[in-house]
């Protein structure tokens, strides 16, 4: 449910639908409906105001990381979730996600021949999201690799965010920061 809330909601009301109730009746005729959806409704709510419950406080772990924080940011704040700058601040830290952000970034050697990116620079970005709660226990990390093209040169090449915006678009922000990397 916290993954994904549209999704999530059309899975309960499958579950609370008629047939699946119908279902249920036709399997064990003591099944009470009412009691059955009144749990299923409260576990729903339970988990929805978890989220809410959730701080949320990034750190950039080098220079590169600044840029890539911002965007990191955003997705965090659209999906509901509460942003803390001062974690000592933070009444109840059980519920305080610290979330590092390091970025490395290097020359990428691409051959194309694209004549419209003759003399482009391409810059191999590696984006690591670590997720750990307050005492430092790491509880999920992620990787997020993009190539990027700047006709600015090297550097600017390794500051452009939108293919990594994109990534974020594509697979959700907490997606990425709840995945465990093998």
């Amino acid at each position: 449910l916290l993954v994904n809330g549209k999704k999530s909601k059309n899975i309960v009301n499958k579950i609370l639908s008629k047939p699946t109730l119908e279902i249920l009746k036709s399997i064990n005729p003591q099944f009470n409906s009412t009691a059955y959806r009144e749990k299923i409704l409260a576990i729903t709510k339970k988990l929805e105001s978890g989220k809410a419950d959730a701080r949320i406080s990034l750190r950039s772990k080098n220079h590169l990381s600044s840029y890539y924080k911002d965007i990191v940011a955003k997705y965090i704040s659209n999906n509901g979730l509460i942003m803390v700058d001062n974690i000592n601040k933070v009444a109840n830290k059980s519920n305080l996600v610290i979330i590092d952000i390091s970025v490395k970034a290097q020359k990428k050697n691409v051959k194309t021949s694209d004549p419209r990116l003759r003399g482009a620079s391409f810059a191999g970005v590696t984006v690591v999201l670590t997720s750990k709660d307050f005492s430092g226990k790491i509880m999920a990390q992620n990787r997020v690799n993009v190539v990027n093209i700047s006709k600015d040169g090297l550097e600017s090449a390794k500051i452009k965010t939108q293919k990594f915006e994109r990534k974020i678009k594509q697979e959700g922000i907490l997606n990425i920061l709840v995945k465990r990397t093998k």
